[in-house]
């Protein structure tokens, strides 16, 4: 994820929705309170399912993260595959 690029608030009805930090630091705001938190490398967010979450790279490095949903199926329901 390039500095300045981020995914709005959501929230997954069917499954969590996980990060683990590999380059750079994600900035993660969570729930009704919009709590934020800042995770850099080596850092795993687990995002409940029915949570409301944004992410974002505010900084000014590139953000390399691994983006896991349980259970699997997260790409069908978007359309990724047929």
């Amino acid at each position: 994820m390039r500095p300045g690029q981020g995914v709005d608030s959501h929230v997954h009805d069917a499954e969590d929705d996980s990060f683990y930090v590999l380059d750079g630091t994600l900035t993660v705001t969570l729930g009704e309170e919009r709590r934020q938190h800042r995770a850099g490398p080596g850092t795993f967010v687990l995002v409940p399912c029915g949570t409301a979450h944004e992410i974002r790279n505010e900084g000014t490095a590139d953000v390399r993260m691994l983006n896991v949903h349980s259970p699997g199926g997260f790409d069908r329901r978007i359309g990724l595959r047929g």
